[in-house]
Parts: C-alpha cells; sequence; structure tokens
C-alpha cells in the first residue's frame, strides 16, 4: 500500500508516547514492504531532521519506500485554545502542501488531529482515500484531577469528538479506549483495535542478578494520573537509605522533584542505550 502517514513528531526526534508509537508504527510498516510517505514536526526552534536523519534513526538507512516532510509546528501564544489553533494550523498546512497529490496515497493515517483539515475537505467533496485517526489515551473522556485539568479536558472534546466521528476509521487500543470512542458516536464498525507493542530489542530473555541497591524507575511524563504525585508522598513517608533508590526518567517539573540522597531525576533521554542501561539496573 502507499500511505500518507501524519505525525506530531516522531522520536527521537520528538519524545512522547505517541511519538515513539509513530515511530514503530512506519518502520514495521515499511518492513512488511508498504510505501509510506511520513509527514512529522518539530517544536520550538529545534531543527527540523533530514530524510536521510531520519531513516537512520528507523534503522531504515537508504530504503527508498520512506519518504519524509517536515514542518515546524505552530506556535499561537499561550492564550486558552491555544493548541486546538495551532493544532488545526498544523493541519491546514499539510493539506495545502498535499491536496494536488492526494491520488498517489490509498490510505491517509492520521495521529490526533493532524487529518483534521483533510476531513473537513472530503466533507465538503473533495475526493482522497480513506481517512483513519489515532488519538491515544483519550484523557479528555476520563476521571480528571483538579480545575486546569477539567477545562483543558472540556476545551478538547468537541474537536476530538468531530475528528472521530467524521473519519472514515477510527484506530483504538482495544479495551477501555474502544468503549469510550464508542461512547462519543463512533460506530464499532469504523472502529479498528490495534494493540501497543514494542521493539524486541527492548526485551531482555534471562533475569540478572543485581549488585547493590534495590531500584525503583519511573520513566514518562509528569501527569497526575500517572501517579507520580502519589509516589512522592510514599517516599517522602520513606527512611533515606542505601539499600533502596529511586530513578525518574522524563521531564519532571523542578516544583515536583524530591531533594533527597536517594533518588535521581535523569531528565529527558533520547538515546535509547541510556535509557537500556538504568531500566537494566532496576
Amino acid at each position: 500500500m502507499r500511505l500518507l502517514v501524519l505525525t506530531d513528531g516522531i522520536t527521537p526526534f520528538v519524545t512522547g508516547g505517541m511519538q515513539k508509537h509513530s515511530a514503530n508504527l512506519v518502520k514495521y510498516l515499511i518492513l512488511r514492504g508498504h510505501e509510506i510517505t511520513l509527514v512529522h514536526c518539530v517544536t520550538g526552534k529545534e531543527r527540523i531532521p533530514t530524510q536521510d536523519e531520519i531513516r537512520d534513526s528507523l534503522e531504515l538507512s537508504g530504503n527508498e519506500l520512506l519518504k519524509t516532510r517536515g514542518y515546524r509546528f505552530p506556535s499561537l501564544g499561550s492564550m486558552p485554545g491555544h493548541y486546538l489553533k495551532e493544532s488545526y494550523a498544523y493541519s491546514a498546512s499539510i493539506y495545502k502542501d498535499f491536496s494536488s497529490r492526494l491520488d498517489e496515497f490509498d490510505f491517509i493515517y492520521a495521529k490526533g488531529f493532524c487529518a483534521w483539515s483533510f476531513i473537513e475537505k472530503k466533507k465538503k467533496g473533495q475526493k482522497m482515500p480513506p481517512i483513519g485517526v489515532k488519538f491515544h489515551g483519550y484523557e479528555m473522556f476520563q476521571r480528571l484531577n483538579g480545575f486546569s485539568q477539567k477545562v483543558q479536558a472540556w476545551l478538547l472534546r468537541g474537536a476530538v469528538k468531530w475528528n472521530n466521528r467524521n473519519a472514515d476509521y477510527v484506530f483504538s487500543y482495544g479495551a477501555g479506549i474502544t468503549e469510550i470512542i464508542e461512547s462519543i458516536g463512533v460506530s464499532r464498525k469504523a472502529t479498528i483495535e490495534v494493540p501497543s507493542g514494542i521493539d524486541n530489542s527492548w526485551l531482555v530473555n534471562s533475569n540478572t542478578q543485581r549488585e547493590g541497591a534495590f531500584r525503583f524507575l519511573f520513566i514518562g511524563r509528569y501527569e497526575v494520573r500517572k501517579g507520580i504525585e502519589d509516589l512522592n508522598k510514599v517516599i517522602s513517608s520513606l527512611p533515606i537509605s542505601d539499600s533502596v533508590v529511586f530513578d525518574f526518567i522524563g521531564e519532571i517539573p523542578i516544583s515536583k522533584r524530591i531533594r533527597r540522597s536517594d533518588v535521581t531525576y535523569h531528565g529527558i533521554l533520547k538515546e535509547a542505550h541510556l535509557i537500556k542501561a538504568i531500566m537494566d539496573q532496576s
């Protein structure tokens, strides 16, 4: 198949679960022989990686089945709703560049709001391939903590519903996510369940006897629902010890960090071998 894959970035150039999922998806579709045009972006002043750099990062050096087009994600200030405006502007930019080429593709796969403008034009009658969208956690429809999270969720719900209801297909992780998708008006026939997975290189085949302290590791971004604040309360209640230590990988705000000798914050790590080294000792 000839696929147009619209993303909001891929690892290691942009960090995040969606970005890692996008990178793996593209890599293994290419290895299955599909032809992919990958649309991706960076934020702020980050340099847009070249096509060869992306191929190299996916271990697809020289593979001509993969073509890429890079963008800079729009920045439209910090007023409430800015992310939705930026997402729509990003989608509109992609559509403008690809509108005359849509007959080159058999399917459009889009992360989040990336296909927003495409869906809008298709509803107005423009001919284009089937469009499948993939939102990930559907946090805006789940239980939330705090006023600010609830406001953000309220702002996002309408746009998420519209994109889901008007796409040709909606991709789901399955289970509870499928239930949420159906609850916002998407038919089961239009929902495609694809469970997540990881690359074999992240798996080990045997247990290793580790020396020294018993090491706990948290890896991920700061998010109340991920339980970091609960974890902080537990760590703070324990006596400082050389026999039990805690590591955090990810962008944890300074205000949410514990200042203790048995807690280490590694920040954002983009190099897989560095992450694996810490995981192997945990």
